[in-house]
């Protein structure tokens, strides 16, 4: 499934990834691949006039509110694997 999305893209969902494992989530949620999004772009957002560490901080929070699990592996989350296909 990779394969079909730019290099880009790939880097955005692996950022995604690794920051949901580091959480201890279990799920790879939308808001994992949004602050992804947001880290990887900040420059863009920037020239767009967003506050980019307000936008960065309250992602942070909402990813600290996961539920966490031990063990096991990172999935998609069901949501986001269907907005992905």
């Amino acid at each position: 499934m990779m394969d079909k999305f730019t290099t880009q893209f790939q880097s955005i969902l692996g950022a995604a990834q690794t920051l949901a494992i580091n959480h201890d989530n279990q799920f790879i949620d939308p808001v994992h691949i949004l602050s992804a999004l947001v880290t990887e772009q900040s420059h863009l957002l920037q020239l767009a006039q967003v506050n980019v560490p307000l936008l960065s901080q309250s992602l942070a929070e909402k990813v600290s509110s996961l539920p966490k699990v031990s063990g096991g592996r990172v999935m998609c989350s069901c949501h986001k694997r269907r907005q992905l296909y």
